[in-house]
């Protein structure tokens, strides 16, 4: 989608290497012609099998659900607008997991709509509920590098600011 597919081509134009994954294909295919990806995984599995960082762009029931299966060494970081739920997904597995909200958007969805400017100067919430301290600062070093602004905060903390201007 738009933030996934931004993710990527934001990434990407820092040096990193970007691997898709995404249960509809039409959109995993449009993310690689649009750029987002150095290629694309036939799965999840595969998608994160060498990661160093695997983000998690979908919807919240999506994410709330593959954060449960996780099985990964790499940290993991979510772009969803709502954390509690997340958070509390992430908890209960070996995850090194700091959740994440870049806030930032267009009014164009989908990977069609990406663009790596989306996160220059915008502020990315670091969620540090159960996340270590050094997954925590690689995260923010991560999200500076492609233009954002790391904002640590509880995942409750961001749910009710986040709702009182925005949702």
């Amino acid at each position: 989608g738009l933030v996934g597919g931004s993710v990527g081509l934001a990434v990407r134009e820092t040096g990193w290497s970007a691997i898709g994954w995404d249960s509809h294909p039409d959109a995993l295919e449009l993310a690689a012609d649009r750029g987002a990806l150095d290629r694309t995984a036939r799965s999840e599995d595969e998608a994160i099998a060498d990661a160093d960082l695997v983000v998690l762009a979908g919807p919240l029931s999506s994410i709330v659900e593959t954060v449960g299966t996780l099985d990964t060494g790499a940290l993991v970081t979510d772009v969803a607008g709502v954390k509690v739920p997340v958070v509390e997904a992430a908890a209960g597995q070996d995850l090194r997991f700091v959740g994440g909200h870049p806030m930032a958007g267009r009014e164009h969805a989908g990977p069609a709509a990406a663009t790596a400017a989306l996160f220059r100067g915008a502020a990315w919430i670091l969620t540090d509920d159960g996340a270590g301290d050094e997954d925590i600062e690689e995260l923010a070093r991560i999200v500076t590098s492609i233009g954002a602004v790391a904002t640590q905060m509880t995942a409750d903390d961001h749910d009710r600011v986040v709702a009182s201007v925005s949702h």
